[in-house]
């Protein structure tokens, strides 16, 4: 079973996007309500297989996070939610981009190709 992190600010985010996937099954989800907590999980457990990270929140935003997450040796997938891709947002190279709002099946289009399913 691929166990996924979801990082998103907005608990209804979260709640909407972990009822998707565990209805299609195969999935663990772990959820995050910012980046600090999302590089804490990270650092306990090596068996994360993919990220979907939010770019906007508080405390440490997506950007930082997945510069952290780069930083500290880790290359597991990493899907950015966000609402525009602008030039600092590009700079970022994640494996995949998802606008808000988020189109659940094409979330689930970009896991699955991510993680080779």
């Amino acid at each position: 079973m691929k166990k996924l992190l979801i990082v998103d600010d907005e608990p209804e985010i979260l709640a909407i996007i972990e009822a998707f996937l565990n209805a299609k099954g195969g999935f663990r989800i772990i959820k995050a309500s910012n980046g600090q907590e999302a590089l804490d999980i990270l650092s306990r457990d090596n068996s994360i297989d993919l990220v979907v990270l939010d770019h906007r929140m508080p405390v440490l935003d997506g950007s930082a996070t997945f510069a952290e997450i780069r930083k500290n040796g880790l290359t597991i997938p990493v899907i950015l939610l966000t609402g525009s891709v602008g030039r600092q947002t590009k700079k970022l190279k994640v494996d995949a981009y998802l606008f808000k709002p988020i189109d659940l099946t094409e979330l689930l289009a970009h896991i699955n190709r991510l993680l080779k399913l």
